[in-house]
């Protein structure tokens, strides 16, 4: 029986089982293989593949603005990444220094407030001294900081400020990347909340991020600090505390629906809400109007939805007996934490149904072959140790299986930063890495 005989459609279903590894190796087999791999709907079907069993993040562009060929490449890059991890090879790096643009005043400092790696390994925002945010393509041959929005340019008040926060709220709904910005500016005479639309534009090695504020929100109560800060299309959730150092908390819920195209909107105190937790900045937005907090004192998850004008009600409030655990983590069916229990010895994942009428349930992704206490960064599938260097321990998920204590986790390779490590991007194999007020260094795996 020969494969001549069938057609491409076919063979296009049968190659799918193999890795793409094994693709690319048979492709030269002959100018048949080689036609199926040089499909658009060859490389559609690999592309849904790895979002839905791997939990890749989608790409940043309609897939039909990209050709095969970069449908190829883009396939290819997020495979190298996994094949490199999973088998337990010992990765190259090629290495990248970030280089400082001026400030847009000769007052301002190279001072940075955070850091934001989105999602997809491509970019990255960084917020500077005083208040300013910039882009950077971290694709770039020689990355540099793109100014993306100064808040001066519309509010010349902000001079020196005593805390920035910032978050962001990716559209999933729609084909190219396109997310929500809240930028939290606290001074001693001012506190306010900028909300931009930042979206793609251009295409491939063209493109860039354009921003666009669309609301300013005034808090009154300048007694109260930002701590952290939460958003998406319709709600903007604060929590405050206070600057006298008793971190007694509060927690707004903001519909700034009502706030659009206001250049100073007061944020009413009647949204605001006594929650008895203790949070850093993981809170996010899971699904729709409900979002999760962690509640540092209790070690626990609090879930909530916001309701009619902006009540606030609390869902599911979990356990996790965990030391540390990872940011919220999109998947198309849920919304995942990967976290490490207090005994330093077990892997574990919680897992939050988009489908509110599904409990949130944990799942065991493995142990520990090594219990030594230390750092860790967690990504979705992938989970770096800190210690005297940086070690790799690879894992899967099974949201249908709750226990897996048969399986053991081991460090697959070893990486020596010669600075800390501030975030790192498993689908493409991007690691980012910086001190103090040196470049930000920029590691992507060969």
């Amino acid at each position: 029986m020969s494969f001549f005989l069938y057609p491409v459609e076919l063979l296009a279903q049968v190659f799918m089982y193999l890795d793409t590894s094994s693709v690319l190796a048979v492709r030269q087999s002959c100018k048949t293989f080689y036609s199926v791999t040089k499909t658009r709907q060859f490389w559609y079907n690999r592309v849904n593949q790895l979002i839905k069993t791997h939990y890749v993040c989608p790409p940043e562009e309609n897939l039909d603005e990209y050709n095969v060929d970069e449908l190829e490449r883009w396939v290819r890059r997020r495979c190298r990444s996994r094949d490199v991890f999973t088998n337990h090879s010992q990765p190259s790096f090629r290495k990248r220094t970030l280089e400082q643009q001026k400030p847009p005043r000769p007052s301002d400092r190279l001072q940075h407030w955070d850091f934001i790696f989105i999602p997809g390994g491509r970019w990255l925002l960084t917020t500077q001294h005083p208040a300013n945010v910039y882009f950077v393509d971290l694709d770039s041959p020689q990355p540099l900081s793109r100014l993306l929005f100064d808040p001066r340019e519309i509010d010349d008040a902000i001079c020196e400020a005593l805390t920035v926060k910032s978050n962001i709220w990716i559209d999933r709904g729609v084909p190219r990347l396109s997310f929500r910005l809240a930028l939290v500016v606290f001074t001693k005479d001012l506190s306010r909340t900028y909300i931009c639309q930042v979206d793609l534009a251009g295409h491939g090695a063209n493109a860039t991020l354009v921003a666009s504020n669309i609301a300013i929100l005034r808090n009154m109560n300048l007694h109260m600090r930002p701590l952290c800060t939460a958003l998406n299309d319709s709600y903007l959730v604060h929590v405050w505390y206070e600057r006298d150092g008793s971190m007694t908390t509060r927690t707004g819920v903001y519909d700034y629906r009502q706030a659009l195209g206001c250049l100073d909107y007061p944020m009413a105190q009647a949204n605001e809400h006594s929650i008895d937790a203790l949070t850093d900045r993981n809170m996010d937005f899971i699904f729709k109007d409900i979002f999760a907090m962690s509640d540092q004192e209790s070690h626990s998850l609090l879930i909530s939805e916001i309701g009619p004008s902006a009540s606030l009600n609390l869902l599911h409030r979990i356990d996790m007996y965990a030391s540390s655990w990872s940011t919220i983590c999109w998947t198309p069916s849920a919304s995942i934490i990967t976290m490490m229990n207090a005994h330093w010895d077990e892997l574990q994942g919680l897992v939050i149904p988009h489908d509110s009428s599904r409990p949130p349930t944990i799942v065991e992704l493995g142990r520990c072959q090594e219990k030594e206490p230390g750092g860790h960064i967690f990504g979705t599938w992938v989970l770096v140790a800190v210690g005297n260097g940086h070690e790799v321990i690879n894992y899967d998920w099974d949201f249908d299986s709750p226990v897996n204590f048969e399986r053991t986790l081991t460090s697959h390779c070893q990486m020596n930063f010669p600075a800390d490590l501030v975030g790192f991007d498993e689908d493409t194999g991007r690691f980012l890495a910086h001190r103090g007020r040196k470049p930000l260094v920029i590691y992507d795996i060969i």
